[in-house]
């Protein structure tokens, strides 16, 4: 059972939460480069020490909202598991609605989060406070749906875990550098449904 948070630590998140909020705001209508710690402390509503009180630097505010888009993709999960309206999806079906929710969580900020998220995730983990988030609980997700998948039958027994994790891996980046590129100019989960579908079909199990 989760602790239960203080009132004191309960406003520290919210405080942390709305200067992430303005921050990501302000990157999506300005660019990442163009907005200041100051800009950033202003639009909150809060001061600059208020600011480095919670983060070290611009890119840990990429660390703490991505760990929170982690926690977005493993209530999904739990969701998957413990909602009876998905009782009758098999493993196959689950990892597919948990890929595309993924993906639509991955771009809902916009393509200057994106392009600025995955730039952070290339620096060093040392110079940041924290360890880099969603490669945690969200891969950690995606090995069990396909385990899953392979015990009732809908996911190939010949294709090992590991590939094709790292074959989603590099779906999930060109549909994310596709995206990237043409500056968010589309629905990304509308236009890659099809494609993602056709992922599925390439790892389950055939019948007759």
């Amino acid at each position: 059972m989760a602790k239960k948070l203080t009132k004191r630590q309960r406003k520290s998140q919210e405080n942390k939460r709305k200067i992430v909020n303005c921050a990501m705001r302000l990157f999506a209508e300005h660019g990442y480069d163009n907005i200041s710690v100051d800009d950033i402390a202003r639009a909150a509503n809060s001061s600059k020490g208020s600011f480095y009180n919670y983060f070290g630097s611009k890119d840990e505010l990429f660390v703490f909202y991505r760990q929170a888009l982690d926690a977005q993709c493993v209530d999904f999960y739990e969701k998957l598991l413990q909602d009876p309206a998905y009782r009758n999806h098999n493993g196959l079906q689950k990892f597919y609605l948990m890929s595309m929710f993924a993906l639509q969580t991955m771009s809902a900020n916009g393509d200057e989060f994106a392009r600025i998220s995955d730039m952070r995730l290339f620096k060093d983990e040392t110079e940041l406070h924290g360890p880099t988030p969603s490669r945690d609980n969200y891969h950690e997700i995606l090995p069990d749906l396909i385990n899953m998948g392979k015990a009732d039958g809908s996911i190939r027994q010949d294709l090992p875990v590991e590939n094709i994790l790292n074959s989603l891996h590099l779906f999930f980046n060109g549909i994310m550098y596709d995206w990237e590129v043409s500056r968010g100019s589309f629905n990304i989960t509308e236009k890659y449904a099809y494609m993602m579908e056709f992922f599925c079909f390439s790892i389950s199990q055939q019948t007759g």
